[in-house]
């Protein structure tokens, strides 16, 4: 089965190429549309993909002939595109990323490391039942989210608050808030890209799940852990971005 970045594309690719015909496609166009992106696929491997499409309301079968598109499909096709779009933009935001600029991200993650951590701990000890059922189900709807290619940093950002929220602490709660602002913060935009360029979001989002869990047992040390431990997976990639931008700067011709 084709991880989630590749399953994207041969999505993009099949539905692109079902909408621009009138006629049904059928397995052997589709391998030939794959062929060209190249993307290598057996012809059987080509069809399993198409019934996966029907399955999903995406596409519907004529007989013998093949698929069209539905409008369902139309839509999806629309979303990928816009996704395709926020990729590129995203790399070459990357690409403009200073050694100061994910400096400074790397500083604001430090400290979210030592109250997050806390606050996860907290929220362990004094979330209400619902507010850990509300935890493990926004852990869920992030995982799913990120597995056919969404956009994943609402529901990041939901659960960071979220935590934040369960731990009955005033002070952590505002502190929080203040280093994560909004979805809009230049430096979470920042994050986000990072992550989504390092391919890291679908870990990042099984982490969430692992602090959920934690919490919902009322495992404090795990909690404060599990948390510590995810927000030390995104230090890593932002000093791995400082290095190679300091590296580039050095070489770069003054």
């Amino acid at each position: 089965m084709p991880n989630a970045p590749r399953a994207r594309e041969m999505e993009l690719v099949a539905l692109a190429l079902l909408d621009a015909q009138t006629e049904p496609v059928g397995s052997p166009r589709l391998v030939t549309a794959f062929q060209a992106k190249g993307i290598e696929v057996a012809e059987a491997t080509a069809g399993r993909f198409l019934r996966s499409l029907d399955e999903r309301g995406l596409t519907h079968r004529v007989g013998r002939r093949g698929r069209l598109i539905t409008e369902q499909g139309r839509r999806q096709l629309q979303l990928l595109r816009q996704a395709e779009r926020l990729d590129e933009q995203s790399s070459a935001l990357v690409r403009r990323l200073t050694a100061s600029d994910a400096e400074e991200l790397a500083d604001i993650l430090y400290l979210r490391r030592a109250v997050e951590g806390e606050a996860a701990r907290l929220a362990a000890i004094r979330a209400s039942d619902e507010e850990r059922a509300l935890l493990c189900a926004l852990a869920c709807h992030h995982e799913r989210h990120v597995a056919v290619g969404e956009d994943g940093k609402p529901d990041a950002l939901h659960f960071h608050l979220a935590v934040a929220q369960a731990a009955h602490s005033p002070i952590v709660q505002t502190t929080v808030e203040l280093l994560i602002q909004s979805a809009d913060d230049p430096f979470m935009t920042l994050l986000d890209v990072i992550t989504v360029e390092a391919g890291a979001q679908f870990g990042f989002a099984e982490e969430h799940c692992q602090v959920a869990d934690a919490i919902l047992v009322a495992d404090d040390s795990g909690a404060e852990r599990a948390m510590r431990h995810h927000i030390d997976e995104l230090i890593v990639l932002v000093e791995r971005v400082v290095a190679q931008k300091t590296t580039v700067g050095a070489h770069s011709p003054s």
